[in-house]
């Protein structure tokens, strides 16, 4: 529909260009005062419709580009939200993950190691790799390494069968 309104405003205004041309050479032809007065007054209406046909035109284009400009803003927000949020989803995937190597990792720790200080060693080895587990709210803290001070993990006792 812009487009049919954009049409036919240009062409208004070439009609009102070309009437307000033959106005302005009638005009100046004139020999008559009274008619050179009416062809000038019509000429300044002609020619304001002209003025004003073109100053919608250019309205009309600044609010097609305003709108347009819009439109790829809010489709820059919406990637980078998207983008975010998969940043975001990335992020927590990869802390489970951590968070599962870790609580795997100290199963074995507690089940194959068999003195306290290969355990520790063991424990700082991979503290920088993997995100050290936390005990699930509510589990106790029970076993061999109760009355010791927590290793790296905050977690000193086994990791609870969840078979």
């Amino acid at each position: 529909m812009a487009e049919r309104h954009g049409r036919v405003l240009a062409e208004l205004t070439e009609l009102g260009l070309s009437l307000a041309r033959a106005l302005h050479e009638k005009a100046v032809a004139a020999e008559d005062p009274k008619a050179a007065t009416d062809l000038t007054l019509a000429f300044h209406r002609i020619s304001r419709s002209v003025r004003q046909s073109m100053a919608l035109e250019a309205r009309l284009e600044r609010d097609r580009q305003r709108a347009a400009a819009e439109l790829r803003r809010e489709a820059v927000q919406e990637a980078a939200q998207a983008t975010a949020l998969t940043e975001l989803q990335v992020q927590q995937r990869v802390r489970a993950r951590k968070h599962e190597l870790g609580r795997r990792i100290e199963s074995l720790i507690w089940h194959e190691v068999e003195d306290d200080e290969t355990a520790e060693e063991l424990h700082h080895a991979i503290a920088d790799h993997i995100a050290p587990p936390s005990p699930k709210p509510g589990e106790r803290r029970c076993g061999r390494n109760a009355a010791r001070k927590p290793t790296f993990s905050g977690r000193v006792d086994p990791p609870v069968n969840q078979a």
